[in-house]
């Protein structure tokens, strides 16, 4: 969400606990200015409940300038949503499942393809490690992640069931 006020003008309270709360249940990045209070404090609010540490703010200072701070922190809210960490969900009920059959693939620009698992990342720093094989949280090689965090188009998704592909090193 992006705006140029906060909701219902500098009176009203109680819309920004509303507008934090929706914010939280769709997690999206807020951006706002506010004439009546400290920005930061209520800024921050809508933008921690929509999921982003701190709001994003485009100075106004120079209007050509405008379109490139907003570019600029969509880019940067893109990246992190993107990620280089994710947490396996846990089996459905009555099933377990097989670290060994877990994959990660990516779709970017240059089309779509598996990431292979890297074991503590060696060789080449491309691929994908469990942190903790038992918590099964999957993180993205360096290399990886820097690839993946300069793709505007990058998706993953995690894939289950099949051998898991292991990284070729060179």
């Amino acid at each position: 969400m992006a705006t140029d006020g906060i909701p219902a003008g500098c009176n009203d309270a109680d819309n920004i606990g509303a507008s934090a709360q929706l914010a939280a249940q769709v997690a999206s990045t807020i951006d706002l200015r506010h004439r009546c209070r400290q920005p930061a404090q209520a800024l921050d609010q809508l933008a921690v409940a929509g999921g982003t540490k701190q709001a994003f703010i485009a100075s106004t200072t120079n209007p050509q300038l405008v379109g490139q701070y907003v570019a600029a922190a969509l880019n940067s809210i893109r990246q992190a949503a993107v990620g280089c960490e994710y947490q396996v969900p846990a089996a459905p009920a009555n099933q377990t499942l097989d670290p060994t059959k877990v994959n990660v693939e990516f779709t970017g620009f240059a089309g779509k393809g598996a990431i292979g698992q890297n074991q503590g990342c060696g060789g080449n720093g491309l691929g994908w490690t469990y942190d903790n094989p038992a918590a099964l949280k999957i993180k993205l090689c360096p290399t990886t992640c820097a690839q993946v965090s300069n793709d505007s188009t990058a998706k993953i998704d995690i894939v289950f069931g099949c051998a898991t592909e292991q990284q070729k090193i060179n």
